[in-house]
């Protein structure tokens, strides 16, 4: 039985943080890049910029994600890993030297990439507790970075770049306010991972075809995002121009999601839960992965 709306308020408290931390995406991805270049900064110290938060996050999920598979928490993860957005985004705000801006930023993305792992876990744990669809969640990230990446072009067009940080802490803080009020979720414990269970499935040829594919398509994907608005402003475009192009590309995803919500169920990619009990020994279960 589906409870209605106004019985589910950590739903729809989850739904406007996915919305404003989504907010936050399009400002460090699209918006930082303008803004390192208003301080000085040249197109390949804005490229070591970027680069170093993908390479951070590699170890910082896994910390953070132990952390809170530890402590049976991810509400309070996330109410510290947003603390510490807020605090570093206050010291960038105060600093222009290149290596003091690439310490910062490096500690500013330790805190910031884990934070999308830990809430797709809380928002799958909150959309099996009612019975629906985890893209009825999902999507409304995809809405907050269409209209965050129109309306952050806009205010910085009005503003100038300077404002990008006081902009960032004001989402910040709005996103706090909402994590406060989620409803906390467990990350389930799984089993300690083997050293040679790990090589063996490393050496997979399907392993090895899917990274390397994953690779040549991250690399486009990643200039893209790094240098996109850089490009665009070379071109001549404003701040709101570049708002509606980064509005459209993450508007274009949204039907998909929808489409997700309504047909998804009847795409197994997964088999149900209990459907294969995998073999310790093999490097995949005989009948795929097991939920």
């Amino acid at each position: 039985m589906k409870l209605p709306a106004t019985k589910r308020p950590d739903q729809n408290w989850l739904r406007a943080f996915m919305f404003t931390i989504f907010g936050t995406t399009a400002l460090v991805i699209s918006y930082f890049p303008l803004y390192f270049k208003e301080i000085g900064f040249s197109s390949a110290q804005i490229g070591y910029l970027y680069a170093i938060g993908p390479l951070i996050s590699m170890f910082s999920n896994m910390i953070w994600s132990y952390t809170s598979d530890k402590y049976r928490t991810i509400k309070r993860i996330m109410n510290i890993l947003i603390i510490g957005q807020l605090v570093t985004m206050l010291v960038l705000w105060q600093v222009a030297s290149f290596g003091v801006v690439l310490i910062t930023i490096s500690l500013f993305y330790f805190f910031y990439y884990p934070v999308y792992p830990l809430a797709d876990t809380m928002a799958i744990q909150t959309a099996q507790r009612y019975g629906r669809s985890f893209t009825v969640i999902r999507v409304f990230g995809s809405l907050g970075y269409a209209f965050f990446a129109l309306a952050i072009g806009y205010a910085i067009g009005a503003a100038g770049a300077s404002a990008t940080l006081a902009i960032g802490i004001g989402i910040g803080v709005f996103t706090l306010l909402c994590s406060f009020l989620l409803r906390d979720g467990v990350a389930a414990k799984s089993e300690p991972v083997e050293l040679a269970a790990l090589l063996k499935i490393l050496r997979s040829k399907e392993i090895l075809w899917f990274f390397g594919c994953s690779f040549c398509l991250t690399i486009a994907h990643r200039m893209n995002e790094a240098f996109l608005t850089l490009t665009l402003s070379d071109l001549g475009a404003g701040e709101g121009l570049i708002g509606w192009s980064l509005m459209v590309s993450a508007a274009s995803e949204i039907p998909i999601f929808f489409l997700l919500s309504k047909y998804g169920d009847k795409m197994k990619e997964l088999p149900p839960a209990g459907f294969c009990k995998p073999d310790v020994r093999a490097p995949f279960p005989a009948h795929g992965p097991c939920i």
